[in-house]
């Protein structure tokens, strides 16, 4: 057989040994000496599968049957779950989806970031596996004759309808049954626009659709140590109880540094930096590009008896990094980075290795470019000094990472 050819083709039945579990969740065997990816699948299990993608190095397949299932596979709690990519380990039962982020977190920051961890703290399990979400965004989309208002499918172009996300707090579910009771809502949107439903205790659920926009009001959005106004159409943590937990394990962080300046880029409504303050850091800055969560973080601050203490810019954090962390010779400096999935651009890296940081508190929602991003931290000047798991998002293939760097 030609090595450089996979052992199998396009529409061939594969009986495999399932060895671990990808990042992203996909059940990973071998055969014949090539990677195949099956999701669905868990550790430990023997299955047979469907190959539908064929390359040099891999292989993908389509679930057939558990032949041999393993302890921890478990019945799917959502009806949608054959349609529905998002809920990659409904199947599996908490305790082996956990494993595995933990598994995959050090395992990206050895082979990506091409480090370990002095410490890889215990993962922070999520108090509520379902029911947990704050927010969620439905797409609206012609489905035969009718109207669907959902989610995409794993083609990322069709739309299958959602009557219910198990995800989504009680609220939202009951606010979405109403609106979609006689489909008059469903039928008076404009294909291919989306519908955004948001929950806080204070506020209840608001909803609005792309094509007209958030409304131009703040939530009160449940924080550590004490909720915080945030614009409707900003960034909040979309799991309130992780949320919290997470913020005060940030803050302690910065507590144990003790930094004269702390630097709080893509700081929201000023979350972060709040908390530290109140923790103990003296001053701080916080960078963002939302104008009005910028403002926001003035607001918060001042409620909450810090606008002294603290300042806000709307900017980027490109062009606002490198004057923000323009310390005075012998001011410690702590640095937090909350950016969004595509993490560090390389202007952003290049500011925090030519400042005088002496630690930066890294809180990602993508361990692969957090791991791509450590290793250009370490090349300027910083070591892993420990990363923890916060399950920000059960039952899926994302979590948030906290990772701190210090200067040797």
């Amino acid at each position: 057989m030609d090595r450089r050819q996979p052992g199998a083709r396009p529409g061939d039945t594969l009986d495999l040994s399932i060895d671990r579990l990808a990042f992203g969740g996909d059940g990973v065997a071998r055969h014949g000496g090539i990677v195949v990816f099956v999701p669905r699948a868990l550790p430990g299990e023997r299955v047979r599968a469907r190959c539908v993608t064929a390359k040099k190095n891999m292989l993908r397949a389509r679930l057939l049957e558990v032949t041999a299932p393993a302890p921890g596979r478990v019945r799917a709690a959502c009806p949608l779950y054959d349609k529905c990519p998002g809920c990659c380990y409904q199947h599996a039962g908490y305790a082996v989806e956990l494993a595995a982020k933990q598994e995959q977190l050090a395992d990206l920051l050895a082979r990506i970031g091409r480090c370990r961890p002095d410490r890889l703290r215990p993962p922070f399990a999520a108090p509520s596996r379902f029911g947990y979400r704050n927010k969620i965004v439905l797409h609206r989309a012609r489905s035969g004759a009718g109207t669907a208002l959902g989610y995409y499918a794993e083609d990322n172009r069709t739309v299958f309808d959602v009557p219910s996300c198990p995800l989504a707090c009680g609220p939202i579910n009951e606010t979405l049954t109403a609106l979609r009771a006689g489909g008059g809502f469903r039928d008076g949107l404009r294909a291919g626009c989306s519908v955004t439903l948001r929950h806080t205790p204070a506020d209840g659920v608001v909803f609005w659709d792309s094509d007209r926009g958030p409304p131009r009001r703040t939530l009160v959005e449940p924080a550590f140590p004490a909720d915080l106004a945030v614009p409707a159409g900003s960034f909040s943590q979309v799991n309130p109880d992780v949320g919290r937990a997470l913020t005060r394990f940030v803050a302690e962080l910065a507590a144990e540094t003790a930094p004269d300046r702390l630097c709080d880029a893509y700081c929201g409504a000023g979350l972060f930096a709040l908390a530290a303050l109140q923790a103990g850091a003296k001053q701080a800055v916080g960078i963002e590009s939302d104008g009005a969560a910028a403002a926001a973080a003035r607001d918060n601050a001042g409620r909450l008896g810090l606008g002294e203490r603290a300042s806000f810019i709307a900017a980027t954090v490109e062009s606002a990094l490198a004057q923000a962390l323009d310390a005075r010779p012998g001011e410690r400096q702590l640095l937090i980075l909350d950016p969004p999935r595509t993490g560090l651009a390389p202007d952003v890296i290049a500011a925090v290795a030519a400042s005088r940081v002496e630690a930066v508190i890294y809180v990602s929602c993508a361990a692969d470019t957090l791991a791509r991003d450590a290793a250009r931290l370490a090349a300027g000047g910083f070591r892993l000094a420990s990363a923890g798991l916060f399950d920000m998002f059960p039952a899926t293939p994302h979590f948030e990472t906290v990772a701190q760097f210090v200067r040797p």
